[in-house]
């Protein structure tokens, strides 16, 4: 006699579910939040013009590659060929509070306060590290995803960015929702500060 093995129904993931999933999975890699955002959203146009503006008043000092990758700046998508959707995260680096310190006077002028986010090993190398496990991991649950003709028609392909490309990456984040631009420029998050 056979036995019989019941079948197990499983409803389809949908695009939020994708979504849902890449944020949970990012958080099993350390990062704090998710967003997304696409490669054609508006901000990308507006924010060249206003660097253009910003060159043209010789504020950038002695940063000449500013003049440079424009054409990326505006259209991310020239950055990685097929690319449709940016994933921006965020990764905490200051998990627990230093003890506080100072340097009182210039009588001592060989002492000195690291600045906080410099502590540590160097964030361009975590963040980039854990960028690429996510994509990984992504890359591997698209089969699950062929329903939804996601990277259906075009092998995956990736390239974690970490203050490595011509990109906004703060305004991304701030279009993304991860936060909120302060006058300090910097992004601002309700739970974080700005120690991402």
């Amino acid at each position: 006699m056979t036995k019989r093995i019941p079948a197990v129904c499983v409803q389809p993931i949908d695009k939020d579910g994708v979504k849902d999933w890449i944020c949970a999975k990012s958080a099993e890699f350390g990062f704090s939040d998710c967003g997304f955002l696409s490669v054609h959203y508006p901000l990308f146009v507006k924010q060249t013009k206003a660097l253009k503006a910003w060159l043209d008043q010789g504020l950038n000092g002695t940063l000449d590659f500013m003049h440079e990758n424009h054409d990326k700046r505006a259209n991310p998508a020239l950055l990685v060929d097929g690319a449709k959707t940016i994933i921006t995260v965020r990764m905490d680096y200051l998990h627990d509070l230093p003890k506080p310190c100072s340097v009182m006077d210039n009588t001592r002028p060989n002492h000195a306060i690291i600045a906080r986010y410099a502590r540590g090993r160097d964030y361009h190398k975590t963040v980039r590290q854990q960028l690429k496990k996510l994509a990984k991991a992504i890359e591997n649950e698209l089969p699950q995803w062929q329903h939804l003709s996601i990277g259906a028609d075009k092998p995956f392909v990736f390239r974690p960015f970490s203050d490595s490309a011509p990109i906004f990456e703060r305004p991304i984040a701030d279009a993304a929702g991860l936060g909120w631009t302060g006058k300090h420029t910097l992004l601002i998050n309700r739970q974080a500060g700005s120690f991402f």
